[in-house]
């Protein structure tokens, strides 16, 4: 239950699209985006946790990226 990713299979159907280091952490903590359009934050610096988990669209999202001001993020997929 303490490994990451534990309890977020979403099937055979799911996968990563993309990756966007989180530049306010350095390397420390990133973002992922899903094939069934959910985008989430982990953090290596605490137990390896995922500290972010929604779905922001009913499609995949094929990439996204995080404004320089940490706050607003951008993301392309087939619904947008």
């Amino acid at each position: 239950k303490d490994k990451l990713g534990y309890n977020l299979h979403g099937g055979y159907r799911s996968w990563l699209q993309s990756l966007e280091l989180d530049h306010r952490f350095g390397s420390e903590c990133f973002f992922l985006s899903t094939s069934e359009g959910s985008v989430m934050h982990v953090d290596l610096r605490s137990k390896r946790k995922v500290t972010f988990d929604q779905t922001l669209s009913e499609r995949k999202i094929n990439s996204m990226s995080l404004h320089p001001n940490g706050y607003t993020m951008a993301t392309a997929g087939l619904s947008t």
